[in-house]
């Protein structure tokens, strides 16, 4: 599916006939492909689409790389371009299926033909305390990225269940461990949801969770999803919200979505899998 702004949305069907999505993003200067690491996710947090999907099955490392390699001879084809970059930011929870993505990782990295450097891989996690450690332990090659979206404890496991077994203070133990030893920044993305976590009180939260590590944020529109009660803030908040925490020092970058008119923007990914497994 293509969208307007030029996302392309892939939908793989595989040998077992399970279903899953990948997105290809391009941009001045670089090709992304997100792809995801589970049919479904494991997990449940409020706003996202892939969330409302049970988690049918962990997804091998071939399964993973291949979305890549697959990605890259349509861009190659049709645009006359390598995808530069890899995130797996697609549907699925990769730190609960640590192995095969870390697998998958070091393929891209190491053995496949593209040897996508370390900076061009990010892993992003809802919050998986035990699996950012592990990360570190393991040099894994690639940046990490943590789906935070509220840095108040309340706040946090009322709108993703992971919260309540992986603490703030887990997770911001997590991450100074990890960039202790790996000497990597962390992004920190914060989806703004109106009148959920956009208020002066959660950005100055942010600021105090923020301020232990080296870091930066992203802060990301809300991408709404049919049946979820949850709008995009105003622009004036997420203006407000971003000058708070760009006074305090922190690099923030505004993120716009991509690929929402095809629903394949963060969040959104779910329809055709849904469509399979309803």
């Amino acid at each position: 599916m293509h969208s307007e702004d030029g996302t392309v949305k892939f939908s793989y069907r595989l040998a077992d006939g399970a279903s899953i999505e990948g997105v290809l993003i391009p941009a001045a200067g670089r090709l992304t492909a997100c792809i995801s690491s589970q049919v479904g996710c494991s997990l449940d947090c409020s706003f996202c689409a892939t969330g409302q999907l049970k988690r049918v099955r962990n997804l091998t490392d071939f399964e993973m790389a291949r979305q890549v390699l697959v990605m890259n001879d349509w861009a190659q084809q049709h645009l006359g371009r390598r995808i530069t970059n890899v995130v797996l930011m697609g549907m699925g929870e990769p730190l609960l299926n640590y192995a095969n993505a870390a697998r998958a990782v070091r393929a891209l990295h190491v053995r496949s033909s593209y040897q996508f450097g370390w900076k061009r891989i990010t892993l992003s996690t809802s919050g998986i305390a035990k699996g950012i450690r592990r990360m570190a332990d393991d040099a894994l090659p690639a940046r990490l990225a943590l789906s935070l979206h509220s840095a108040v404890p309340e706040k946090r496991a009322a709108i993703m269940s992971i919260g309540q077994s992986n603490s703030i203070e887990m997770l911001s133990g997590a991450l100074r461990y990890y960039v202790k030893k790996t000497r990597r920044k962390v992004t920190l993305e914060y989806v703004l949801l109106d009148g959920v976590n956009d208020s002066e009180a959660d950005a100055r939260a942010l600021v105090r969770f923020a301020s232990h590590f080296a870091s930066k944020v992203n802060l990301i529109e809300y991408n709404p999803v049919p049946g979820i009660p949850y709008q995009p803030s105003p622009p004036q908040t997420v203006a407000r919200f971003l000058r708070l925490l760009q006074e305090k020092g922190f690099r923030v970058m505004l993120r716009h979505s991509r690929g929402k008119d095809i629903m394949a923007a963060c969040g959104q990914l779910a329809h055709y899998a849904a469509q399979k497994h309803s």
